[in-house]
């Protein structure tokens, strides 16, 4: 269903950003980067929609595949003003 038209467009343009869209947030104050890091390997955890992949053979046969090992990770980046946001957002896209 949603999930196969993704792979679809990912599959014909797999550069683009399409299926992995780079976001931003504004934190203000402290952040305990260990939490977030356990917090966001708990949410993938329990939802296998986040650890599943496609696969396909040479003949074209799409199937998902959940994922028993796989890593999270996410930068920590400092900003001075949106424009710097900005041109970074757009070199990970």
């Amino acid at each position: 269903p949603a999930q196969r038209q993704f792979w679809f467009f990912w599959k014909m343009k797999p550069d683009s950003g399409f299926y992995n869209v780079p976001i931003a947030l504004e934190i203000n104050g402290s952040l305990n980067v260990i939490k977030l890091t356990q917090t966001l390997h708990t949410l993938v955890k329990k939802y296998s929609l986040l650890h599943t992949s496609f696969r396909s053979d040479s003949d074209g046969t799409l199937w998902q595949e959940e994922l028993s090992e796989w890593t999270l990770s996410f930068i920590e980046e400092h900003v001075k003003n949106p424009t710097e946001l900005y041109d970074r957002l757009h070199s990970y896209a």
